[in-house]
């Protein structure tokens, strides 16, 4: 609401972060997604370089895993990282949208397939990944570019990294929701995950609105 904020819908998005709220801002182009299931990607572009995601694509290609070559490009193609949009200022003023990484991503899975389809996600996006899993179920065989974004625990309460979002593995969300809803600090927002399924990179960054 103008009267209250003194922002305008689809010029100047205003919303908190961190404990005040976890979601889109409000009255910027991700609102709606918020609503909506399976929302096509904002922005399509040509393949973003990003080390750590040309290195796991590069083991992929040698494992056989061709789900996540798929998807990994689509990240590539559409991730708003590092992106930033001119918002119209019918006032005289300029508006900027920019996107930046959140940090830290908590992955959760039991299916190396899962796994590496969060691990694209949080690579593409410029995040860390803090894997809850079997030890065994990261490979070693990892490359040291990739390696060195993840970091492995064995349980959700040995988290001591502050994280606002949670991929994890559609069969595990229902047992992890209420562990999340018990850690003091932010709100945790969780995605369910699978092998074939896109993960809604939007979710995965943080918004920084500028008017000057």
């Amino acid at each position: 609401n103008r009267n209250i904020v003194g922002a305008v819908v689809g010029v100047q998005p205003f919303g908190g972060e961190g404990k005040y709220g976890t979601g889109p801002k409000a009255g910027g182009p991700l609102y709606l997604k918020r609503l909506q299931r399976g929302a096509a990607p904002l922005l399509q572009h040509e393949r973003q370089a990003t080390p750590g995601l040309d290195a796991l694509l590069t083991w992929a290609r040698t494992h056989g895993h061709q789900r996540v070559i798929t998807l990994a490009e689509q990240y590539m193609r559409t991730t708003l990282a590092g992106s930033t949009l001119t918002l119209p200022g019918p006032t005289g003023e300029r508006n900027e949208l920019s996107f930046a990484s959140r940090g830290t991503v908590l992955c959760m899975a039991s299916d190396i397939g899962v796994l590496l389809n969060q691990l694209a996600a949080v690579l593409a996006t410029g995040n860390r990944a803090l894997v809850v899993a079997k030890p065994d179920l990261v490979p070693a065989g990892l490359p040291a570019e990739v390696k060195e974004h993840i970091t492995v625990v064995g349980s959700v309460e040995s988290c001591a990294s502050d994280f606002q979002i949670a991929l994890v593995e559609t069969s595990l969300a229902n047992g992890l929701r209420p562990v999340l809803a018990a850690r003091p600090g932010a709100i945790v927002g969780v995605i369910d995950t699978s092998e074939e399924g896109a993960i809604p990179l939007w979710r995965l960054v943080a918004e920084r609105a500028l008017c000057i």
